[in-house]
């Protein structure tokens, strides 16, 4: 539901096969009735009206037939969009979504707290930003919850951390397993040295202020399309696009306005289902670091892709959007990054959206058979967050 009410969503054609309908029946799949119902309970059937949509139930045993019908849809869907005027928006409607995948040794040196610093920018103008991957944050719990709201949020934080534990649990697995094996060649030899490196997403100045479950909405923005409008130029002190064209103050209303600020997101490590969530949590922008030089883009959100060293930036130039390498000291690479994601979201395509890369994978709570399930009772009597007392 999150990524159909998506502000970058202008339309959508939304599908189900009778197959869908059977699992639904039967308790595994969410069906068109269920969707709609699901908006009410979220209050956000209105949403659900305003956005031009059509439904289908594609029959399998017809599939070119209705593949065609299906293409004929979604083509007089797309038409008016054509005529979509980009509107000026302030910093504090960015929701950057941070990401790490394929990381090596220097992307806890180099990447992550380049994009802590260039995110620490947006929330001081009024933006946010959201940590995931919680099973790539066991081991790094004290330095993510040194700045944090208040003991609510913390305990939370917390017991998400736990219920991965007996998650990876209920399949014969642990966090210890998470590190691939290109994180191992690559220097990050167990979980702990990856968590510590991918927590350095948060500027130690940046407080933490609010957990949530994977996809659940941050907030509930008007629809629109975010852009600024005549550039991003004087916006990196947080002064807002009314302000950075010399057009005087804003609105008081759209000068006080302030998003949540820094959050954290429950997700697995698996980098496409856990920008899933973030998407579907409302985040507009992307922020992926990478060692290896992933080229994970995702089809409606734009990606900045930000490499740990020169040297693989110099290989993928043409892939990856910034050098956190580069010998420059930190705090002018963050500006840089800040100004360039300004621009990306004023409407400069990223790396990924000029080459058309996109991926989508969505977490899907897959249940151990009974005997695994009976066995991770037995370990864990009192279910999940029980694991770490």
């Amino acid at each position: 539901l999150g990524m159909l009410l998506h502000a970058n969503v202008g339309a959508a054609l939304i599908l189900q096969t009778n197959a869908d309908l059977e699992a639904a029946e039967a308790g595994f799949g969410v069906s068109l009735d269920e969707l709609r119902s699901l908006a009410k309970f979220m209050c956000r059937e209105p949403e659900l009206d305003a956005l031009p949509h059509r439904t289908m139930t594609v029959r399998r045993e017809r599939w070119d037939s209705e593949l065609e019908r299906a293409t004929r849809a979604a083509t007089e869907l797309a038409a008016p969009l054509r005529a979509c005027a980009r509107s000026r928006c302030s910093p504090a409607d960015l929701l950057i979504a941070q990401q790490c995948g394929g990381s090596d040794a220097f992307s806890g040196t180099n990447a992550n707290p380049l994009v802590a610093e260039a995110c620490k920018l947006c929330v001081q103008a009024g933006g946010s930003a959201l940590l995931a991957e919680t099973d790539e944050l066991i081991g790094a719990e004290q330095y993510v919850l040194s700045s944090v709201r208040d003991l609510p949020t913390a305990h939370k934080f917390l017991s998400l951390v736990d219920r991965f534990r007996g998650y990876a649990s209920a399949h014969h697995t642990s966090a210890e397993g998470n590190p691939s094996g290109g994180n191992l060649f690559r220097g990050l030899y167990n979980i702990a040295l990856k968590s510590l490196g991918a927590a350095m997403k948060r500027h130690p100045d940046v407080r933490l202020e609010r957990v949530i479950e994977y996809g659940e909405p941050l907030l509930l923005p008007e629809r629109s399309s975010l852009a600024l409008d005549g550039g991003p130029e004087g916006l990196l002190s947080g002064a807002s696009s009314w302000e950075a064209k010399g057009e005087g103050s804003a609105p008081d209303q759209a000068a006080a306005r302030r998003g949540p600020g820094y959050c954290f997101m429950d997700s697995p490590g698996n980098d496409l289902e856990s920008i899933a969530g973030q998407v579907a949590a409302g985040c507009n922008l992307i922020y992926f670091t990478t060692g290896n030089g992933s080229i994970t883009n995702f089809p409606f959100v734009p990606t900045i892709k930000v490499v740990s060293t020169h040297k693989r930036y110099e290989l993928m130039s043409d892939d990856m959007d910034f050098d956190a390498g580069a010998e420059r000291p930190r705090a002018v690479l963050a500006q840089e990054l800040w100004q360039l994601t300004l621009e990306v979201a004023s409407g400069q395509p990223s790396k990924g959206e000029a080459s058309g890369h996109h991926q989508v994978q969505i977490w899907r709570d897959w249940a151990p058979s009974l005997p695994e399930a009976v066995e991770a009772r037995a370990l864990h009597p009192r279910g999940p967050c029980a694991m770490a007392e």
